[in-house]
Formats: C-alpha cells, structure tokens, sequence
C-alpha cells in the first residue's frame, strides 16, 4: 500500500522520489519535471564491474566497456592504456587496486593528470587504491591516490 504527504496544493506519494520545490505545480507537471530528472541519472557504465587482473607486467590495458573496477599486483614495469571510455559529455570514473605498485614503475599515459602534475609514489609493499575520472571521453583523465598501503 502507498502512503502520501498531504499539502496544501497536492498529494505527494512515497513513489516519487523526492520532492519539488514549486508543490503548486500540478501532479503532470511535477511529476514529468522528476521524470526528466531521472533521465539524465541514467547510469551508462558496469555497475562496478570487477576484473582481477592478476600479475601486472609489460603493457596492460584496461577496457573500461566492460569493467570499472580493477585489481591486480605489480611484478615487473607497467605501461597503462586505458580503453574504451564512454563519448565526451559523460562523466566516468573507474577505481585501480594497485598491490605493490612502488615496487616497479608505473608508466601512466600522458592524458593523466595528477594533482600538482604529479603521480603519487605508490606503496612497494602494500594495496593502493587510484581514482580516474573523465568527461571528455578519455581525453583527459583525472587521478588521485585515494588509499595508501591499505590492509
């Protein structure tokens, strides 16, 4: 059964889900306002797709069509390539779990930016968390060591 919020100027129904500042708006009107709202919410990437990369060496390339969510550990020098990002004017952001990243070198592609201009030295021992976020489909990545040595 549905409960509702009585106002002065309309019912409000738990269904809708969340409330317009203007309620004297008809329930039409408010209720196609919220659903184009909804619309531009929409989710267009894996919901946190895990893939476990295993040993990290050589070139890897991470595709981003079909995960958002990496882990793997370091054992040799790493060239990252990110593929496969969503068209520019939508936001995307995908997390890396980087086990022993300090002990080798990462190589970062040249759109990463990293704040101060430059990459965090990562743990040699230890599980590091890296944020990326694009909006320009890749062009530009934007990164951040969010957890270090994590255990």
């Amino acid at each position: 059964h549905r409960h509702a919020l009585k106002t002065a100027e309309t019912d409000i129904a738990d269904g809708d889900l969340f409330l317009l500042a203007d309620v004297s708006a008809s329930d039409a009107l408010r209720k196609a306002t919220r659903t184009n709202v909804l619309k531009k919410a929409t989710i267009t990437s894996p919901r946190m797709a895990f893939n476990p990369e295993g040993s990290l060496t050589g070139a890897k390339a991470l595709d981003l069509g079909l995960y958002s969510w990496f882990a793997g550990t370091s054992v040799g020098v790493t060239t990252w390539t990110f593929s496969n990002p969503p068209a520019s004017g939508v936001g995307f952001g995908f997390i890396l779990e980087l086990t022993n990243g300090g002990a080798f070198t990462q190589n970062w592609p040249a759109s990463v930016d990293w704040p101060n201009g430059t990459a965090p030295s990562l743990s040699p021992s230890g599980v590091d968390v890296l944020v990326f976020t694009t909006r320009d489909g890749g062009t530009t990545w934007r990164a951040a060591l969010v957890m270090q040595d994590s255990r």
